[in-house]
């Protein structure tokens, strides 16, 4: 193919040229997902990533190349809803290897198999997102005339659940565990009200790379429809059913209080857990030292009440608090978070963790950093040689 583009732009990778166009041209819902268990970000808010028309419009005027790298930019992500059947993406996907191209889907309100038959397409997405889907969305794959099972899913490594029951989600999880072996991150948003009683009779399943896992989203309450039963339902069911031989991470994002049976089973492999500040059961329940001794990390998300620190009991072994001031919660003024912060501090300097060497303040603004009341409520923490980072 003819590049009209300088040699030195010509020669230039087209993957790198690619991340390069994504990163020029994001809209403001771009939130890229942290890959890092130890990351000290949590999961706010469904902020799909998707590149400006318009920007990409601009960058596609340099020259011949840039404007083939924008349209593949632009096909990084599909959209899949109810109003096309499967023949209509098969077509669509199949022309030019534009299935080649796609690296997230989002499918919305689909209610068939039609997943496994798009995924022989997608040979390269890597996330995922199913919103309002049911439990025949992952029927069990497809196989070949020799019996053996086609594994569409194969590259996937983060999915995102939303809007689903807790029967259909518990459902796409075992259905996805036979085919889905690389993935890493799983997020259930939040569930709908519907049949939580799940049977964990059968045999067991397997995320063999699944290294966290996150549940709700700070301030995900208020989500019309929603049910703490179901949530707390799959909590129960994955340590029964699942074997996790990685996972690290677990958020609790929810206001679901300590989830013993899911604690009990994992908690010896988790390093960093995430909590809320709203989640108030926390305080008599928990029993993090018993059933979490290798934990390193732990992140605080305060929201709009207080977790009273000096009642929770941490492992020994934490080396790590962050403390999450959220974004964009429209009830929560910056000084409501600012006062937050302030008592969670001094509840930290009062009863640390013996090795605790890190103190991250992570959201606050330059208004905050800059305050008197900071200093002084750091100046307890620093005398007793614990960093504090904002």
């Amino acid at each position: 193919m003819h590049l009209s583009a300088p040699r030195y732009i010509s020669n230039m990778p087209h993957e790198i040229w690619l991340e390069i166009f994504e990163y020029f041209a994001p809209t403001p819902r771009q939130l890229p997902m942290p890959r890092d268990p130890q990351s000290p970000l949590v999961r706010e808010g469904v902020a799909w990533t998707s590149p400006n028309p318009n920007t990409l419009y601009v960058l596609s005027q340099v020259c011949s190349l840039f404007n083939n790298l924008a349209m593949q930019v632009a096909r990084r992500q599909l959209v899949v809803g109810p109003h096309y059947d499967i023949h209509f993406w098969v077509n669509a996907l199949a022309k030019d290897g534009k299935g080649h191209l796609v690296k997230r889907i989002e499918v919305h309100n689909v209610h068939s198999g039609l997943l496994h038959g798009l995924m022989r397409f997608l040979p390269n997405a890597t996330d995922m997102y199913l919103r309002h889907t049911n439990a025949s969305i992952t029927n069990n794959p497809l196989t070949t005339g020799t019996g053996v099972v086609q594994t569409n899913f194969q590259s996937l490594t983060d999915l995102t659940l939303s809007g689903l029951s807790a029967f259909a989600t518990f459902q796409v999880l075992r259905n996805l565990s036979t085919v889905a072996r690389a993935l890493e991150r799983l997020w259930l948003f939040h569930l709908m009200r519907g049949d939580a009683n799940l049977s964990t009779a059968g045999g067991r399943y397997t995320l063999p790379h699944l290294e966290w896992l996150i549940v709700g989203a700070p301030g995900g309450r208020w989500q019309p429809g929603r049910a703490d039963d179901a949530m707390r339902a799959i909590l129960t069911a994955v340590p029964a059913m699942f074997d996790l031989p990685r996972i690290k991470r677990f958020d609790n994002l929810d206001v679901l209080g300590y989830q013993e049976p899911f604690f009990s089973r994992f908690g010896q492999q988790l390093e960093v857990i995430a909590i809320t500040s709203e989640d108030l059961d926390l305080d008599t329940n928990a029993d993090f030292p018993a059933h979490c001794p290798n934990l390193k990390t732990v992140v605080i998300v305060l929201i709009h009440r207080h977790l009273r620190m000096a009642m929770l009991q941490l492992p020994a072994s934490v080396e790590r608090i962050v403390i999450r001031i959220p974004e964009f919660l429209p009830w929560q003024a910056e000084e409501h978070g600012v006062a937050l912060l302030r008592q969670a501090l001094c509840n930290i300097a009062h009863r640390r963790p013996p090795a605790l060497d890190t103190v991250a303040i992570s959201g606050i603004t330059p208004w905050g950093r800059s305050s008197g009341w900071l200093c002084r409520s750091t100046a307890r923490l620093l005398h007793q040689g614990v960093r504090v980072l904002t």
